[in-house]
């Protein structure tokens, strides 16, 4: 599968291809990063502004200039819509630059690969090249592991499975203008992380060790990540959907997956509950009462019955008419509570 950020496409413009466009300039030099602006500032004329098809027609429009004037920057975007794509221009000859575009102030950083999460392979080390990598294999592993972060540190970590603002160093014209130190340096750099396996070995390790461990979910809700559907539950979906209400209770055990199991007797216990044993409905009874009465990870009854009738005060029309009834609805539920 792969995705393309317009935002990350812009951000290299801006930084490193800002006469391919016009840019969007607010106050005292700052770059806007809203699609409108970009638009107006390239003369795109559309209609009905923040439309979900508006938006679409300014980022094919916006795409099509990118290709006629800034080309490396669009085949940078192209190859980062992919994990395997973003992986390889971080480890690119000599090195990469990231170009950010954070609260309208433009950012560059010369990177290079350094590390790979072995638990989870999405996030990568890069080490942002205006660190001296020398002094990075004097440190103890507590030392390095401090070093590592989201950003302001000699160790940047990225996820390589969506897009980022990033393209070989080689792809940019007039590079040095960019850069803080010397060219030949940073190549320098590069070369010394690169043939540095033991230090890649390293961060690599404390990538794994450091990841956050969460408590098993206590909630059904909550296990959606816990994986995909199988191919065969994928089947008896289409199946369970197909039927008409009265039938589907008759499908219930053939998913594999409890969690695909429970959902659909919830579904069939609020669309056709007499269909469905006294078992399964006392289940459900028994759900609903947990989220109405008691304490969790969403809106109690008592907070949304005070959130209504606070809503009611200034409340007009056929607004008021909906939140009155509502209003009611919970408050008949709230005296069982």
């Amino acid at each position: 599968a792969s995705r393309l950020d317009m935002l990350s496409t812009l951000q290299l413009v801006a930084n490193f291809f800002p006469e391919a466009l016009n840019l969007p300039f607010k106050d005292e030099g700052e770059v806007s990063m809203k699609l409108t602006d970009w638009s107006d500032a390239n003369s795109i004329e559309i209609e009905n502004a923040h439309d979900a098809l508006a938006d679409c027609v300014q980022m094919l429009e916006l795409a099509k200039l990118i290709q006629k004037t800034a080309m490396p920057v669009w085949q940078a975007s192209i190859k980062g819509a992919t994990k395997n794509g973003n992986l390889e221009i971080l480890q690119s000859e000599p090195f990469a630059m990231i170009g950010e575009v954070v609260r309208r102030k433009k950012f560059t950083y010369p990177v290079t690969f350094c590390g790979q999460n072995p638990k989870m392979n999405n996030e990568v080390a890069v080490a942002d090249l205006y660190f001296d990598p020398d002094l990075l294999d004097d440190l103890t592993d507590s030392e390095l592991l401090e070093q590592i972060g989201n950003s302001g540190t000699a160790i940047r970590k990225v996820r390589i499975n969506k897009s980022m603002p990033v393209m070989s160093a080689d792809s940019i014209p007039d590079i040095e203008k960019y850069l803080d130190i010397p060219h030949e340096q940073l190549v320098e750099r590069a070369r010394k992380i690169k043939e540095n396996i033991k230090l890649q070995t390293r961060v690599s390790e404390l990538l794994g060790a450091n990841q956050i461990n969460y408590p098993p979910p206590k909630y059904l809700e909550q296990t959606v990540y816990q994986g995909f559907p199988s191919d065969a539950d994928d089947l008896w979906m289409e199946r369970f959907h197909s039927l008409p209400w009265e039938e589907r209770a008759k499908v219930l055990d053939g998913f594999e997956d409890s969690r695909y199991k429970e959902l659909a007797e919830r579904l069939v216990c609020a669309h056709n509950p007499e269909s469905v044993s006294r078992e399964i409905f006392e289940k459900y009874q028994n759900f609903i009462n947990q989220r109405l009465y008691d304490k969790g990870p969403w809106p109690s009854l008592e907070k949304t019955l005070d959130k209504t009738r606070s809503m009611l005060i200034e409340a007009t029309g056929e607004k008021k008419d909906i939140l009155e009834k509502l209003e009611k609805s919970l408050s008949s539920k709230s005296e069982f509570s």
